[in-house]
């Protein structure tokens, strides 16, 4: 899965957020985006969530939480 990264000024020195590409469904009325959080590097604290987008009316409106991960 390809992720690309930006900066931001987080409060934990060493860490970083992953935004993941979109995945739409076959039609294209919803999506699931999803997002990583690492913190003080290797060995560290991790963790990731997901999210549920359907459009509706011409507009995304939010779904589900969906729980990720934690390290």
């Amino acid at each position: 899965m390809y992720r690309f990264f930006f900066g931001m000024n987080n409060k934990e020195q060493n860490s970083w957020y992953s935004f993941y590409l979109p995945i739409f469904s076959a039609d294209s009325s919803a999506v699931y985006l999803q997002h990583d959080f690492y913190a003080n590097g290797i060995g560290g604290f991790g963790m990731g969530n997901g999210a549920v987008f359907v459009k509706e009316n011409g507009e995304w409106k939010y779904q589900d939480f969906i729980p990720g991960w934690i390290r």
